[in-house]
């Protein structure tokens, strides 16, 4: 497991036949954030679904990313800054996209991120 910035992980396995190595690399769940698809009044659509982290009840906290965080000392990416503007409660589960009733609303909109609140 290697922890990248922007809260990224990439999971990997090494097989070693004799002529080399080769890698599987995970990329659904462990890339990329569930993301706000379209939004109908008090209703979003999520790009996951099945066999993903999502299931009906679950409550997400819903982002929109921001600007790049830069440490003034090292130079370095912090990743970007991530906005709350809502929360979302799964409502359906389909199998590769899901629905969420939203609770709370400060400027949800297409492309949001969803994190699982704590």
């Amino acid at each position: 497991l290697w922890l990248l910035s922007f809260n990224i992980a990439i999971f990997c396995s090494v097989d070693y036949p004799t002529e080399g190595a080769t890698f599987s690399i995970s990329t659904k769940n462990s890339i990329s954030s569930p993301k706000v698809l379209s939004r109908r009044d008090k209703q979003i659509t999520i790009n996951w679904g099945d066999g993903t982290d999502i299931s009906v009840g679950q409550i997400w906290n819903v982002f929109v990313v921001g600007e790049e965080l830069i440490d003034p000392d090292t130079k370095e990416s912090l990743g970007r800054e991530e906005v709350l503007v809502g929360k979302a409660k799964i409502t359906s589960v389909l199998p590769k996209t899901s629905t969420a009733e939203i609770l709370e609303d400060y400027g949800i909109d297409k492309m949001a991120i969803l994190r699982k609140a704590q």
